[in-house]
């Protein structure tokens, strides 16, 4: 049970692009004890999830129902928002030197 939770914390933390160590100094553990939480060694209580869940901007709810499928989704639109930001930057360099010409 524990590393299901674990697991679905960890697709979370990665699908917001946080690390582990960001995630274990806002709860002021170590990383290997935060490590140990997402591999599901170390038992889950309700306190550590909502703190979990604080941290990553989700309800705990959303960290209980969370899947793959989600976690593709979730990925590819980052992914996606990244490009497009890149994309942005180009043509607004791209402007500034048409305004010099």
């Amino acid at each position: 049970m524990y590393k299901i939770i674990g697991n679905k914390i960890k697709m979370v933390r990665c699908s917001k692009e946080y690390s582990q160590e960001y995630v274990s100094l806002k709860l002021g553990i170590s990383q290997t004890a935060y490590s140990k939480l997402e591999k599901g060694k170390t038992s889950m209580t309700d306190k550590k999830l909502s703190d979990i869940a604080i941290i990553l901007e989700v309800s705990k709810e959303e960290i209980l129902n969370y899947s793959e499928e989600n976690h593709l989704k979730t990925t590819s639109l980052v992914k996606i928002e990244a490009a497009l930001n890149l994309l942005s930057l180009d043509i607004k360099k791209i402007k500034e030197k048409l305004d010099i010409i």
